[in-house]
């Protein structure tokens, strides 16, 4: 347990110190001291009006579930919540079943 917690606070302290901007100070402008190392190194994308590095946290969370979602399920039973939850998941992806069914419940 103990490693496990140095580890993440490792983890965490370089991922602070890589994204502060130390020649800002903090109590002039604590956003682009906190912020401005991230800032500099990430250009905003040409399709969104303001990005930040929570919305980059953000869009790499979805894309690690959406591929764990689509990942084989590898509890066969039917009954299993993991085969429930990526099945729900796929069905929403299924626009041609969608379309097809209209309306009505999938």
């Amino acid at each position: 347990e103990g490693c496990q917690e140095r580890k993440a606070f490792a983890k965490a302290s370089r991922f602070v110190a890589t994204n502060i901007d130390p020649t800002i100070d903090p109590c002039k402008d604590f956003y682009s001291f906190a912020c401005g190392g991230w800032l500099r190194r990430h250009a905003i994308p040409e399709d969104k009006l303001i990005y930040g590095i929570i919305a980059a946290v953000g869009e790499q969370n979805e894309e690690k579930l959406r591929r764990l979602l689509l990942r084989p399920v590898r509890r066969p039973s039917p009954a299993s919540a993991e085969r429930k939850v990526k099945e729900f998941f796929r069905s929403c992806l299924d626009l041609a079943e969608i379309d097809r069914r209209g309306a009505r419940p999938m």
